[in-house]
């Protein structure tokens, strides 16, 4: 369960990042922190579950 959370904390458009000019890179840094942030109270939702379950 915890792998699966990591795996869609980590993947996701990166990579190619080094293309792009540095202020559209810290744009989307901050959505994509935004997004690991809602990843991870989803992931410490779950979790929880699992161990009541």
């Amino acid at each position: 369960g915890q792998e699966v959370a990591k795996r869609r904390l980590t993947g996701g458009p990166g990579g190619r990042a080094g293309s792009h000019p540095a202020r559209r890179r810290l744009r989307t840094l901050q959505a994509q922190e935004r997004r690991i942030y809602a990843d991870e109270e989803l992931a410490r939702l779950l979790l929880g579950q699992a161990e009541r379950r």
